[in-house]
């Protein structure tokens, strides 16, 4: 969830659902939009619920070398808990590369 600072949100369970869309901007470069939904919750998902979940995107450019391991330049923000409603909660400039999937 690339709103969030590394690090942010630990525990011993995840569950994140992920949208992206990329459009070629230049020869090496894609324009990029990510959605992505989730949280993490204790072992074996214990105390999950679907009103913890948080939300977070992003909108930038990427190198479209392999998708594995790419350069990213990214805008992120991600929100509180959606039982809170959507208050931003962390807002990033994302420059780095990204590795795995």
């Amino acid at each position: 969830m690339r709103g969030y600072l590394r690090d942010r949100l630990i525990d011993r369970s995840s569950l994140v659902a992920s949208l992206q869309y990329s459009w070629p901007v230049w020869a090496f470069l894609n324009g990029a939009v990510h959605a992505e939904l989730g949280n993490v919750f204790g072992a074996h998902f214990q105390d999950f619920d679907a009103r913890l979940a948080r939300l977070s995107g992003s909108i930038g450019v990427e190198s479209n070398a392999d998708p594995d391991s790419r350069f990213e330049l990214l805008v992120a923000a991600a929100t509180d808990p959606l039982e809170h409603g959507f208050n931003v909660s962390s807002f990033r400039l994302v420059i780095g590369s990204h590795h795995g999937f």
